[in-house]
Formats: structure tokens, sequence, C-alpha cells
């Protein structure tokens, strides 16, 4: 039972720290100082409350009436087995004195005398050592139920206090939460790309044929003319018919000032005119350059109005009704976007209209 108790013990502890180890595991999964670190803080402060009660409480309450005494009540029943075993001991060496002393009897042999004192003192050691156990052994039998009665008691008592001071630090740290927020879906909102639409299952991809003369669409350096992507020089082998371009001369562009939008140059004549081979595949769009200087147009964010008031909880968004909110994710019930200057979270979808 000892063994058994100091189990439990053990078993608690472990409790504990499944608990504490589920709040690190969670805590490290945010760098951020929000909501879910606070959480994760109040369950590592509830385990250690818990474990310093354990510590100084209930152990010591186990220990002093249900360990050490079952420990000092054991020890009538190891001297009850050893007991056991010694009568054993006296009752084979009774047994073979008395086959000695048969034998002798049958002699009639002189040494009869003494192998008869020896027998009757052996079997008097082991008659005293059967009796005493005969009696001692029902004694300890009802004993016991009378011992264990009250030290079971005494356990389930420190036990229900374990618990009960357990579920009341479990308690004080609900207190403290907002426990209004299980209102919201726990269906997971997913916020990556989907899966059907992620660019891990496109394979087989195909370059379009470059726009003569455009090496922004193409990709290729002008200094780099020996790149694949750049149709070889005439003369070369390549199945694709090319007309031989002349060797312009050298002439010198007048350089433009810095931020100048650049002005468009009239087509040269040669290679770089050449219209593209029929067996290639549609020329790509084209693209507009922007003209150095000026910002990038910035993408569109996705908008949407809100129709009503919404109040939020830690994480969500609250807003009123005609806020513009631009929206991050727009799946499932929930969604996540931002009003700038106010703040992120997640809102219901049925809350807003998207414009």
């Amino acid at each position: 039972m000892q063994k058994e108790a100091n189990g439990f013990l053990t078993n608690a502890e472990s409790m504990l720290a499944a608990m504490e180890s589920v709040a690190l595991s969670c805590l490290a999964l945010t760098p951020n100082q929000g909501p879910l670190k606070t959480l994760c803080d109040q369950e590592v402060a509830t385990v250690k409350k818990i474990r310093e009660d354990k510590k100084n409480h209930f152990e010591p309450e186990i220990n002093e009436h249900f360990v050490r005494p079952i420990q000092g009540y054991l020890v009538q029943y190891k001297e009850i087995q050893t007991r056991i075993g010694e009568r054993t001991k006296r009752k084979d060496k009774m047994d073979k004195l008395k086959e000695k002393r048969d034998k002798l009897a049958e002699k009639n042999d002189l040494k009869l005398g003494e192998a008869d004192r020896e027998y009757e003192q052996a079997k008097q050691g082991y008659d005293d050592l059967n009796d005493e156990l005969i009696k001692d052994m029902p004694l300890l039998h009802e004993d016991s139920e009378k011992f264990f009665v009250p030290i079971m008691s005494l356990f389930i008592v420190n036990k229900t206090k374990f618990f009960q001071a357990l579920n009341a630090h479990i308690y004080a740290e609900s207190q403290s939460l907002d426990l209004t927020a299980a209102r919201t879906s726990t269906a997971v909102v997913e916020v990556i790309t989907p899966q059907a639409n992620s660019a891990i299952h496109r394979t087989g991809y195909q370059l379009q044929a470059p726009q003569p003369g455009d090496p922004a669409s193409t990709g290729v350096s002008p200094r780099s003319r020996n790149s694949s992507n750049v149709a070889p020089a005439p003369g070369y082998p390549t199945g694709i018919q090319s007309q031989p371009q002349q060797q312009q001369p050298y002439a010198p562009q007048q350089q433009q000032p810095y931020g100048a939008p650049q002005q468009q140059q009239p087509p040269q004549q040669g290679y770089a005119q050449q219209p593209p081979p029929q067996s290639y595949a549609a020329p790509a769009a084209q693209v507009p350059i922007r003209p150095m200087g000026q910002p990038p147009v910035p993408a569109r964010v996705p908008q949407a109005k809100a129709l009503w008031d919404f109040q939020g909880q830690p994480g969500e968004l609250s807003f009123r009704a005609g806020e513009m909110i631009n929206v991050h994710t727009s799946q499932g019930e929930w969604w996540t976007g931002e009003i700038p200057g106010r703040g992120s979270g997640s809102f219901p979808h049925n809350y807003v209209q998207m414009v």
C-alpha cells in the first residue's frame, strides 16, 4: 500500500506537469504579449499554486497519517512471515530426529536415549512456535480491519482536500477569464492560401514567347544575349528561319535627367523587329513600364462596410455601422480585417457587406 500511495503522489505530479506542459506548448505558438500569453501565464501560475499546496499540505498529511502508520503496522506481517519460515525449519529438524530415533529403537541401540531427548527438545520448540502462530495470526487478521478503516478514511479525506484545493485554484483562474469568448465558433478558419489553389499543385510551367525588342517582358538583360531565352544569332541551325541583320553603326543616345519619363525610341531595323515564328506561343501581354521617379500604384485592398454595430471581445474587431473595414481573410463565418488606426481582429461576416 505504501507503493500505491507513492504512486498516487507521482500521478498527481504527472497531472500537474501535463497541465503546465500544455500551457507552455501553447505559449510557444505566439511571440506576442496578447490574450494567449495571458491565458498561458495564468495556467502556469495556477499549476504552481497547486504544486505548492501539494508539497506543503497534502504530501505531509499522506506521509504522517497514511504511509508511516502502514509502515509500522506491516512490521507485524513481516514478523509473522519470518516466524512461519522458522516453524518450517523446526518441523524439518523434528522429523529427521524422529526418524533417527525410530531407527535406533528398532536396533535397541544404546544411543536411543540421547536421540529421544534431542527429538523431544526439537518437538517442544516446534510446538511452542506453532501454537504461537495459531494464536497470533487470527488476532492480526481481526485487528487489520480495525486499523485500516480509519487509515483509509484519512487517506480519502486528504485526497478530497487535495482535489478541493485543486478545484478552488482552477475555479479562481476561470473567474479571471472572459468566458463569453466561448460563444465564438471553434471552427478552423483557413487564413493561408487554400490547398486547392496552392502553387504546390502547379506543375509543367511553360514560358511564353518573348516580345520582340522588349527585354523587360522576357526577363533577359540586354547584356545577356547568349542566354537560352534569346533567339540565337543567324547562321545557327535551329529550324527557325530568320533574316540576317545588318550591323548598325553605334549612335550614342541623349542622356535623360534622372526621374524624367523615358521617351519612346523608334523601332530599330534588324533581328530585334522580326516577328515571332508561328510555332511560338501567343505573345505575353504588354507590361506597362512605370516611369522612373513615380511611386508605384498601390493594389486595391478588399473592403467591407459595416451594416450594424459590433462590440467584440479580446482578439475581435469592434466597429460601428457605416465604418469601412480592410478585409484580410473572408472564409467561414468569421472574417479577419482591420480599421486603420484602431487595430485588427476577427468579426462576423453577416455584420458587413463587401464594397
